[in-house]
């Protein structure tokens, strides 16, 4: 009986092991990549002095606005970014983009291209290296569980030189 049970508990441990690694492992991939954004809309006419909160994104850079036609890039003192704001509406980190003035483009729904932190993008470097090494040390422990049991205990004494 204690056989049946260890391998019950065996495959158990396994089993809940793999159906934790995937969305752990699939997290670690928002949690660490930067996006990149092409060609997406703001949403509202730009109008000086109205103000946008891009809720997707906590960070932009290297921005490139296009004008409401898509084929004139809108020169930077049209507008002014500012990264890491709260947005007032939902409370989460976002990026502000304010129109500062419209002159010498065409007024209209303007889209940007960038390079973006999304909302789930941890900036500290420590937490991304972290993220990554908790997947690949859970991944070992499977595959400890899964080589002690096959190989046995008095099997990987041996091998431990114990």
């Amino acid at each position: 009986m204690g056989q049946i049970g260890a391998l019950i508990m065996f495959f158990i441990t396994i089993l809940i092991g793999i159906v934790l690694l995937a969305p752990a492992a699939q997290q670690v991939g928002e949690v660490t990549n930067t996006i990149t954004v092409a060609n997406e809309s703001l949403g509202t006419a730009a109008a000086t002095g109205t103000t946008i909160f891009l809720t997707q994104y906590k960070s932009i850079d290297g921005v490139t606005v296009w004008n409401a036609t898509g084929d004139v890039a809108v020169p930077a003192d049209n507008y002014t970014i500012t990264n890491n704001v709260i947005d007032p509406t939902t409370g989460g980190a976002s990026v502000n983009f304010s129109f500062t003035t419209i002159t010498g483009v065409a007024a209209g729904v303007w889209t940007f291209d960038a390079t973006a932190q999304p909302t789930t993008y941890a900036t500290d470097s420590g937490t991304r290296a972290v993220s990554t090494l908790v997947i690949i040390m859970f991944a070992l422990a499977i595959l400890a569980i899964a080589v002690g049991f096959a190989f046995g205990k008095d099997k990987m004494k041996e091998i431990a030189g114990i």
